[in-house]
């Protein structure tokens, strides 16, 4: 438990020292596949210190998207923070980078396709994380086919009054499944 604490200790001045992509990198190459150093990033991003949170985001996205395996244990938890109106986008955001890239858990299936519906049908979202929900959602209607038509209707009903990038992103998704 002693080095769970001092590595959480380091992963917060580092964090705090800078964020550039190079800083976040040698953080995700010096934390790798370490349960120790992992089990204090994810104590940083689940914490209650907003401004680390955010911080720790950047670094769990990064290391997700190299192994997305190592994050397995908090899924369940990830999935619960997509739900939360008071997170920094930037958990989120960086959430659904993840499980876009992954096939999620069967248990986590119908919650996760709740949540990002709920993303999705919310216009007060940021775009980057209304987009990011569309394609976990096209993945989880790959796997629960009768998602698609409520998926169709969001994207009908908000690409013609949405961004650039949610409107490119329905419309791929739209093209790619004509039913």
């Amino acid at each position: 438990m002693k080095s769970i604490i001092s590595e959480k200790e380091t992963l917060l001045t580092l964090l705090a020292a800078r964020r550039s992509k190079a800083h976040i990198d040698g953080i995700v190459q010096r934390i790798g596949r370490d349960p120790e150093r992992i089990e204090a990033l994810m104590s940083i991003f689940f914490g209650a210190d907003a401004r680390m949170a955010e911080y720790a985001a950047w670094v769990v996205g990064t290391l997700g998207a190299l192994h997305p395996q190592l994050l397995e244990p908090w899924y369940p938890a990830m999935v619960n923070l997509l739900f939360s109106d008071t997170v920094h986008g930037a958990l989120k955001r960086n959430t659904l980078r993840i499980f876009e890239r992954i096939t999620i858990p069967e248990p986590l299936l119908d919650a996760c396709a709740d949540a990002c519906f709920k993303l999705l049908s919310d216009p007060f979202e940021e775009i980057a994380i209304r987009a990011l929900a569309i394609t976990v959602l096209a993945n989880i209607c790959k796997r629960i086919p009768e998602l698609w038509p409520e998926l169709r209707l969001l994207l009908e009903e908000h690409a013609p009054h949405g961004s650039p990038a949610f409107k490119n992103r329905a419309n791929k998704i739209l093209k790619g499944r004509r039913n």
